[in-house]
């Protein structure tokens, strides 16, 4: 297709190129009339009347789509060997492939998911089903707001005609549910497929089946198992993994049934991860209040955070080595308490039996001398009787 830049179709004036595809290119445009900037879809010329016929009768059935998940249709119509769709403009262009390149946070991916799950929910209960759902057709007008485009090879579920080329099959291989991809009979679980394939990709980084060819992707998909989210990313939860493995079930009963039952396991599964992680939060915190606590010898304090941390995860080793340290140091602790309280009544008796001993020294030495007695008179006559006899002899 030649470079429309600049050029009109009836009331729209082509202003720059948003996105190129294999059957169609969209431009960013303005519309004159209503004073505002729209994207207009512009297939590549083609005077097939299979493929006139095809995008037609897509026109009218997403026009009447309302949905906020799914990219609005304004118009459509033909200019000489164009046709074209008018569509709500997103600034810049922005889809859930650009959020791709490393696994996406899990309840992020999950909600994201499911909001394109309510928007095939009410495409299925109209009879359109989508066909080719992937990252690149999930427009981002905001990180939290996808919104479902380009039904452009949509099908209504309850029309037999066959407006594909005998042997053609549309969509893409990486997100082709097994059925499609052999030609067999399509229905909304078809979509559903698709939508677990995005998911996958969304948390594991990478889509379950890749090769060197788009037969080969398909023969991965009919054929061999997805490998194991957890393979490829380690942290995720074995919720996720089971609800994955359901999803790309390669029989269709072993699917989903409805878009809103699979939105509704996606959002529980949100909320049974977001307590997971409230509590993993949690958990943390007592596990760094008790280290800190035994790092610092408060062995009480880290005996009571690591006991609370226990209670809510038995099983976590870390926890329970650190836990059993704290308790034996606690022990020892208690111990050197207990010696140290003996060594100081000890000591503090020693001490009062000094102090009483230097009382009584001090009191001694303080005690006055006792002045000389008196020599009895007995005795001081007697000696000098004694002494008058001792002279009187010759």
């Amino acid at each position: 297709m030649s470079d429309l830049i600049d050029t009109r179709l009836n009331q729209y004036h082509l202003i720059e190129i948003v996105r190129r595809g294999g059957m169609s290119t969209v431009y960013k445009a303005y519309q004159d009339s209503l004073d505002r900037f729209v994207a207009v879809k512009v297939l590549s010329s083609n005077r097939d009347p299979q493929f006139a016929a095809r995008f037609k009768r897509e026109a009218r059935a997403i026009a009447a789509l309302q949905h906020h998940n799914i990219l609005p249709v304004y118009d459509f119509g033909e200019q000489g060997a164009l046709l074209f769709l008018v569509l709500q403009y997103v600034e810049n262009g922005n889809s859930l492939a650009d959020m791709l390149g490393r696994p996406m946070q899990p309840v992020t991916a999950l909600r994201l998911t499911s909001h394109v799950l309510d928007a095939l929910d009410y495409a299925h209960k109209r009879g359109i089903i989508h066909r080719d759902i992937k990252p690149g057709n999930v427009l981002m007008p905001s990180p939290s707001w996808p919104m479902l485009a380009d039904f452009g090879i949509a099908k209504l579920m309850n029309d037999n005609q066959r407006l594909t080329l005998a042997n053609q099959i549309i969509g893409t291989a990486a997100y082709m549910a097994p059925e499609q991809a052999t030609g067999r009979p399509i229905d909304a679980r078809t979509d559903l497929y698709a939508a677990g394939v995005v998911l996958y990709e969304l948390v594991t980084g990478r889509v379950p089946f890749d090769s060197d060819t788009p037969m080969a992707v398909l023969t991965k998909h009919v054929y061999d198992p997805p490998p194991p989210a957890r393979t490829l990313n380690p942290d995720l939860s074995p919720l996720l993994e089971a609800l994955l493995d359901r999803a790309l079930a390669k029989e269709p009963a072993a699917r989903f049934q409805t878009a809103a039952e699979m939105s509704a396991a996606l959002l529980d599964t949100a909320a049974q991860l977001e307590v997971q992680q409230q509590s993993r939060v949690q958990m943390t915190g007592l596990y760094e209040l008790g280290l800190d606590a035994f790092q610092s010898r408060r062995y009480n304090e880290a005996v009571s955070q690591l006991r609370k941390l226990v209670d809510l995860d038995p099983e976590n080793e870390d926890a329970n080595e650190l836990l059993q340290a704290a308790l034996d140091a606690q022990e020892r602790a208690r111990h050197e308490d207990q010696e140290r309280h003996i060594d100081d009544r000890e000591g503090h008796g020693l001490a009062q039996r000094h102090i009483h001993e230097d009382e009584v020294t001090d009191r001694e030495e303080a005690r006055p001398e006792a002045p000389a007695q008196p020599r009895p008179r007995r005795l001081i006559g007697a000696r000098a009787r004694l002494d008058g006899l001792e002279r009187c002899d010759p």
